[in-house]
């Protein structure tokens, strides 16, 4: 990370606390609808925190998602997620934890799997916003346009609300990762208290290892190939016609270099816990051709 970057990620940390959390049940109506379209493009059935800090500059956000949407809805960028959560592996520590005498893992895995599934793309659309790039693969064939069946949303435990031991949990997740808030995975499996301490001390033991500093800069560099080489990208002022304010660029920063990267190590690691290795290499919603 060159002195600019490091100066806009540092300008996002200190912006996004003060940004509004902009919920669909917060949102107007235009704003709902860009939401609408980024579930049936990214497959999912919620709105990452990604897109929900956006929203705080809707008209720039709208924009940039009908800039984005067609080169991220293809096979071409479904692929490259892929490979991307491959790269992402990290063997977890060896536990004989018993998940579901923590959690309701009926409710657990499957937003697990279903946050699992769209993280790399997030990574590759952090990158391209930071960037200022759109991707555009040619010739790639359209993904189904719907919400894969089977993925699940959880609603989200606000840190204001959290109870004690929960926010005591928050506050270490944030310090751990440098992140200025916490993460919607953490907010969703926060409803099991006993769940999120294990899990996250699990987590966490890896988070400080050089092997996870050393796969994060892999994964980083691995989407900026990606973006720049692979799919095509153009400059996204020029589909867009709207000149990038600063503030988004910074929160962009953010998300690429802190949140998108550390949940995808994260969630991996998290997956191979509950699932064994294949489980965090692969994931049962992806669509190949």
């Amino acid at each position: 990370m060159n002195e600019a970057d490091q100066q806009r990620l540092a300008a996002g940390e200190a912006l996004l606390p003060s940004l509004t959390d902009i919920t669909p049940d917060k949102a107007d109506a235009q704003i709902r609808e860009t939401y609408e379209s980024i579930q049936t493009i990214l497959r999912v059935p919620f709105n990452n925190f990604l897109f929900r800090a956006l929203a705080n500059w809707p008209d720039y956000f709208d924009g940039a998602w009908r800039a984005l949407a067609p080169g991220v809805g293809t096979y071409a960028f479904e692929e490259v997620a892929d490979e991307l959560r491959a790269a992402a592996i990290l063997d977890p520590l060896p536990t004989d934890t018993d998940w579901s005498a923590l959690g309701a893992l009926g409710d657990i895995q499957p937003f697990t799997d279903s946050i699992h599934y769209v993280l790399p793309k997030l990574v590759l659309l952090a990158t391209c916003l930071d960037l200022g790039l759109v991707p555009a693969p040619r010739d790639s064939a359209i993904l189904p346009r719907a919400v894969a069946p089977g993925t699940r949303a959880l609603a989200m435990l606000s840190e204001q609300e959290a109870p004690a031991d929960v926010k005591a949990i928050f506050e270490d997740i944030k310090a751990t990762h440098a992140h200025p808030g916490v993460a919607s995975y953490y907010r969703g499996i926060a409803h099991w208290p006993a769940f999120l301490s294990t899990v996250w001390q699990q987590v966490k033991a890896r988070v400080e290892s050089d092997d996870y500093r050393a796969r994060k800069k892999e994964i980083l560099t691995l989407a900026q190939q990606a973006v720049e080489q692979r799919l095509d990208a153009q400059p996204l002022e020029t589909v867009t016609g709207l000149p990038r304010p600063d503030e988004v660029g910074n929160i962009a920063a953010v998300f690429r270099y802190r949140f998108t990267t550390d949940l995808l190590l994260d969630v991996g690691l998290i997956q191979g816990m509950l699932g064994g290795r294949q489980a965090a290499m692969r994931s049962r919603f992806s669509v190949h051709r």
